[in-house]
C-alpha cells in the first residue's frame, strides 16, 4: 500500500499535524517554544500530494543527566506528565531529548539492548569523518558553513530502536514520497531524522530475499542514542494521528513500553561465541562471469570502433549517446554459517577494521605534486538496518553520494581499486600504480565528468575541490575527486537523489544503456546493494552510496561486489577486484574446513590490540 506507517496504521488519509506544546528546562521550570515548521501535504487515494498546511515538529529537551538509567528516569518522567496532560491536537511528532555528560558509543548501546522484537527495526548510522573539514576550503568560495563536516560538533553516531513512523513501500521512490516524509522534518528540531535506504534499481520487483525492505526503507526511530564529541543524547520520540485511529495515547503507552525494555547498562564485552563456514557460494561463478564481461566488451568496443570512425570523418555531432561504454558488473556472494549471525557483532568488527591502522590520503595537485598526509579517523560510513523479520542491511562504504546543508551541496566521484599494501613503502607504490594507471584513468573520468555535470544542472556553480586523490580503507584504496557547489533551489533533495543515483562508479555510462544491460545480464536481485543509504532532516541531508554492504538473514551473509568494466578491462583481473571488495567481510567469516571455527570476539580483541 503506499504511504507510510504511523504507530502501525496505514496512511491513506489525509493528515494536519499541529500542535502547542510547551518546552521543560530541567524539573519542573517551562517556557512556550515557538518553531518555524515545514510545509504538509495530503496524501490522495491516486498518490498524489497536495499541499495542506504547516506541520508541528517539536523537540523538548530536558535537564542533563549524569548516567543512561537517570536519562531514563527524567523521559520517565516527561511521559508521566505528558500523559496526565496531553497535547489537544489531533496529530503531531514530538521528541523528547535527555543530554548526557557521558560519552557512550551509540554502537555499544545499541549492543546492550535486549534481543526483543518489541525493539525492532533497529538502525545505525555513522558518518564519514576527515580530519580538516573540507568546509574550511569551501567558504573562500561559497559560504561560511562547514560543508562536509555536518557531525564535527554535532553528531558522531546514530542508533536507533522502534519506528515512531516508518516509510516503506513496494513503488519506487518519488516525489510524493520525499513530501510525505518531509512532513516530519523540521529546521528547527535537526535530530529528527528519517534514516533508511532505497532500491538500487526500483524498476525492478524486489526477490524474496528483499521483500521485507520494499522499494525504500525509512524509519523515525522511537527510542535514539546520538553520540556526540565529549557527551551523548537519549532521545525519546512520539508520533500520533487521531484520523488514523492511533491516538496520542496509544503512541505514548507504546513508548513507555519500549522505554521500559531499554537497558541502561552497557555491555562493553560481546558473549564469545563461534562461527563456523558450513557453504559458500559464487553468483555467477566464474566461468559465467568471464561471458558476461566479454559481451559487455564486446559492445564497448563497437560503441569505440563506431565513435573512432565518426571522428575520423569529422561527424563528432553522430556520436551515439546511448553506446555503452562503462558499465558496472556484480557478484552475489553468498556464505552460510552453522549459527545465526549479529549484524551489529559485524559492523562493529568493520568499525574496527578500518580504524586498526594509520591511513595515509594522497592529494595530487595542479602541478601534480604529491603531498601525504597522514589520516586517522573514520573515513567510512557504517550503517546497519535490521528489520523486524530479521533481515538486516550492513555495510561500511568509503563513498559520499551527496551532503546538503541548506543550499550548499557535496559530491563525490569515486572509482578504481587496488589493495592496500602490508608496509608503508608497499601501500605508496600501490597508490602510486592506480594513480598512473591509465585504464583506470578512463574509468575515473567518465565517473568524475559525469557528476560534475549532473551538479552543474541544479547548482549556481559548481568546484572541483580535489581532483585527484586516494581514499583508503583497511583492505582497499580508490581514486577520489570531491565537488562543492550552491543549489539553485534549496532543499532539492529528491533532484540530487534523482540526478546522482545510481553513479556510473555502481551503474555505468551511460545510465540507461548500463541498466538495462545489468538487468538483461544480471542473474540476481541487487536489492540495497549499490542503492543510496542515509538520512533526511529538516536543513541537512547525506546520503552514501551502499557498496561494501551485506545481507544479513540469520545464518546467511550476502554481499555484492562489483567491479567497472571498460575498454581494455580483462575479466581474470575484474573478478581478482571482486574477491579484494568481499574479503572485509570473508576476513570476519572465513570460509575454511568445517571444523575450523572462527571467533568474533578474538578478532574485536586483535583488532582494539592492534590499533
Amino acid at each position: 500500500m503506499k504511504g507510510f506507517v504511523l504507530a502501525n496504521a496505514h496512511v491513506g488519509v489525509p493528515l494536519s499535524l499541529s500542535f502547542p506544546v510547551e518546552r521543560w528546562q530541567g524539573r519542573g521550570r517551562r517556557r512556550r517554544a515557538t518553531v518555524k515548521t515545514s510545509l504538509a501535504f495530503r496524501l490522495e487515494e491516486n498518490g498524489s500530494c497536495k499541499e495542506e498546511g504547516n506541520v508541528w515538529c517539536r523537540t523538548i529537551t530536558l535537564g542533563a543527566a549524569r548516567t543512561l538509567e537517570e536519562a531514563a528516569h527524567h523521559l520517565q518522567s516527561s511521559i508521566n506528565h505528558l500523559k496526565s496532560a496531553p497535547p489537544a491536537q489531533h496529530s503531531g511528532l514530538l521528541r523528547i531529548e535527555v543530554p548526557l555528560l557521558q560519552d557512550i558509543k551509540a554502537l555499544e548501546w545499541l549492543q546492550s539492548q535486549p534481543q526483543s522484537s518489541a525493539l525492532l527495526p533497529r538502525c545505525y548510522f555513522s558518518p564519514r569523518q576527515y580530519q580538516g573539514s573540507i568546509g574550511e576550503s569551501l567558504s573562500k568560495h561559497i559560504s561560511k558553513r562547514q560543508l562536509g563536516q555536518p557531525y564535527k560538533k554535532i553528531v558522531k553516531g546514530v542508533a536507533g530502536i522502534g519506528s515512531a513512523v516508518l516509510f516503506k513501500s513496494s513503488h519506487p521512490f518519488s516525489l510524493n514520497d520525499w513530501k510525505t516524509i518531509r512532513r516530519f522534518l523540521s529546521e528547527d528540531s535537526p535530530l529528527i531524522r528519517a534514516y533508511g535506504v532505497i532500491r538500487f534499481d526500483s524498476r525492478a520487483k524486489p526477490s524474496q530475499e528483499w521483500e521485507g525492505f520494499g522499494s525504500f526503507y525509512f524509519v523515525i526511530p522511537q527510542m535514539e542514542l546520538d553520540e556526540c564529541e565529549g557527551s551523548s543524547i537519549l532521545a525519546a520520540t512520539i508520533a500520533w494521528d487521531h484520523s488514523l485511529l492511533s491516538t496520542f495515547n496509544k503512541a505514548i503507552n507504546a513508548l513507555e513500553l519500549t522505554l521500559g525494555q531499554v537497558s541502561s547498562r552497557i555491555r562493553i564485552s560481546p558473549n564469545m561465541y563461534h562461527l563456523t563456514v558450513i557453504n559458500k557460494g559464487n553468483t555467477p561463478d566464474e566461468k559465467s562471469w568471464n561471458a558476461v564481461v566479454q559481451k559487455a566488451l564486446n559492445m564497448i568496443e563497437s560503441s569505440s570502433a563506431r565513435d573512432w570512425k565518426c571522428s575520423r570523418q569529422g561527424n563528432s555531432s553522430f556520436f551515439d549517446m546511448r553506446s555503452l561504454r562503462k558499465v558496472i558488473l556484480a557478484r552475489r556472494s553468498k556464505i552460510e554459517i552453522d549459527a545465526n549471525i549479529d549484524p551489529l557483532e559485524l559492523v562493529a568488527c568493520l568499525q574496527f577494521m578500518n580504524l586498526k591502522r594509520n591511513y595515509f590520503q594522497v592529494y595530487v595537485q595542479l602541478s601534480y605534486r604529491v603531498i601525504m598526509k597522514q589520516e586517522t579517523n573514520q573515513n567510512s560510513y557504517q550503517f546497519c538496518f535490521e528489520l523486524p523479520n530479521l533481515s538486516a542491511f550492513i555495510g561500511s562504504t568509503p563513498e559520499r553520494l551527496f551532503y546538503r546543508s541548506g543550499s550548499d551541496v557535496s559530491s563525490e566521484a569515486v572509482a578504481g581499486t587496488r589493495a592496500r599494501g602490508r608496509t608503508i613503502e608497499e601501500d605508496l607504490q600501490i597508490g602510486l600504480d592506480l594513480l598512473h594507471s591509465f585504464k583506470d584513468q578512463y574509468e575515473f573520468d567518465i565517473v568524475k565528468e559525469t557528476i560534475k555535470h549532473q551538479m552543474e544542472t541544479v547548482c549556481e556553480r559548481v568546484i572541483m575541490e580535489s581532483r585527484k586523490c586516494l581514499i583508503k580503507q583497511a583492505r582497499v584504496q580508490h581514486l577520489c575527486a570531491r565537488f562543492i557547489g550552491e543549489l539553485k533551489k534549496e532543499t532539492d533533495d529528491i533532484g540530487l537523489l534523482s540526478l546522482l543515483h545510481p553513479t556510473p562508479a555502481v551503474c555505468g555510462y551511460p545510465r540507461e544503456s548500463a541498466l538495462d544491460f545489468i538487468s538483461q545480464n544480471e542473474m540476481f536481485d541487487r536489492g540495497m546493494y549499490a542503492g543510496p543509504v542515509g538520512w533526511f532532516g529538516g536543513n541537512e541531508t547525506e546520503f552514501a552510496v551502499g557498496i561494501r554492504s551485506a545481507l544479513i538473514q540469520q545464518n546467511n551473509s550476502i554481499s555484492s561486489p562489483g567491479a567497472g568494466i571498460v575498454n581494455g578491462s580483462m575479466p581474470s583481473s575484474e573478478w581478482q577486484e571482486l574477491n579484494l571488495k568481499a574479503s572485509q567481510f570473508e576476513a570476519l567469516i572465513h570460509p575454511g574446513h568445517a571444523m575450523n571455527s572462527f571467533n568474533i570476539n578474538a578478532v574485536r580483541t586483535s583488532l582494539m590490540v592492534d590499533k
